[in-house]
Formats: structure tokens, C-alpha cells, sequence
């Protein structure tokens, strides 16, 4: 609980809530963008398989086997389109901290609902850290195609796996936090510490 404490007493005031709002404002205008080229990216590299499974395959072989029916120039444009997942990464990361951090910060101190945003916007992060792990563990792989080792795709799996589940907690924080938000504007006698 200290650590939340502590982060929460640096939430309070960092960043400020001037670059707080600049910071949510660029990252909900560049989001939908970069969700843009980034799901073009992986469509025009002609991964044999969907995202999901492709995120989420742990077996090495398999991963072989879809880089085998891919043309070189695919595979380049795989490398690439992880480029671009990079920046999508970065975009997204500070959308659900920024936003995390603001719906937090409508709370009044002390309140779980604010503790629930500053958790949210760690979470964020940490999910954004997980598929940064995964996408150097794609680009591993695609060094060698067809040799690489079959821990990589454990690997790749794990952090995808745990970006997914913070992903999941976060959005899901989100809508509570929203809510909680509206209950509060319409409902002011609504004690907010419970």
C-alpha cells in the first residue's frame, strides 16, 4: 500500500495538470491514427494468421511455420509494421496513463476511486513495457525465420499475455471510473470515499 501511496502523492502533482490535459488531448488525437496504420502495417505484410493468434501463439514451430509461407518482402514489412506497433505502443501507454491519472484526479484525496486511476495509469504502462518485450522478441525471431529458439515464442507469449490482462483491467478501470465520475456530477451527495 505504501508504494500506492507514494505513487499517488506524485500523481497528485505530476504532471501538471496543464500538460496532464495537452498530454490526454495529443494521445485521444493520435490514437485512432496510429490504430490506423498500425492494424495497415500488419494487413499489408501478409502474416499468414490473425492478430490475436498471432500474439498469443507460445509454440515456436508454429511461429516457423507462418514466417515459411511469407515472401522476404513480407517478412520485411512484418519488421516494419513492428516499427509502427512501437509507436502505437508509445500512443496508447500514454493514453491510459493520461487518462488514468485525470479521471483520478476528480476524486476527491483518500477516495479509492482516485487510488483506482493512478493503479490504471501504472497499469497502462506496464502493459505498454509488456508489448515493447513482445514486439523485440518478434523482431528476435524474425532474424531467423526458421532457427530461432523455440524459448522466443514463450517468451513473446508471456508479455503478451500480460499485456493483454493489464490492457483488459485498465479499460475495464476506465468504464468504472467514468461512471463513477457521472454518478459523482449527478449524484453530489454521493460519498466518493466509499
Amino acid at each position: 500500500m505504501r508504494f500506492f501511496e507514494m505513487n499517488k502523492f506524485l500523481f497528485d502533482s505530476v504532471p501538471s495538470s496543464k500538460h496532464l490535459l495537452l498530454l490526454l488531448k495529443l494521445s485521444l488525437l493520435l490514437f485512432p491514427i496510429v490504430l490506423i496504420a498500425v492494424n495497415y502495417a500488419f494487413e499489408i505484410s501478409g502474416y499468414p494468421v490473425s492478430y490475436s493468434e498471432s500474439q498469443l501463439s507460445f509454440n515456436g514451430e508454429i511461429i516457423k511455420s507462418h514466417f515459411a509461407v511469407m515472401t522476404q518482402p513480407e517478412v520485411q514489412l512484418y519488421r516494419v509494421a513492428q516499427g509502427v506497433d512501437y509507436f502505437f505502443i508509445l500512443v496508447y501507454g500514454l493514453l491510459i496513463f493520461s487518462l488514468g491519472v485525470y479521471l483520478g484526479r476528480n476524486f476527491p484525496e483518500k477516495s479509492k476511486f482516485r487510488y483506482l486511476g493512478y493503479i490504471t495509469a501504472i497499469s497502462g504502462l506496464i502493459a505498454a513495457f509488456c508489448d515493447a518485450g513482445e514486439n523485440l522478441f518478434i523482431l528476435l525471431m524474425k532474424f531467423d525465420t526458421s532457427g530461432f529458439p523455440n524459448s522466443y515464442a514463450i517468451v513473446h507469449f508471456s508479455f503478451a499475455a500480460c499485456k493483454f490482462a493489464l490492457l483488459g483491467f485498465s479499460i475495464a478501470a476506465i468504464m468504472v471510473l467514468l461512471i463513477g465520475s457521472l454518478l459523482q456530477k449527478m449524484l453530489p451527495q454521493l460519498d466518493a470515499t466509499r
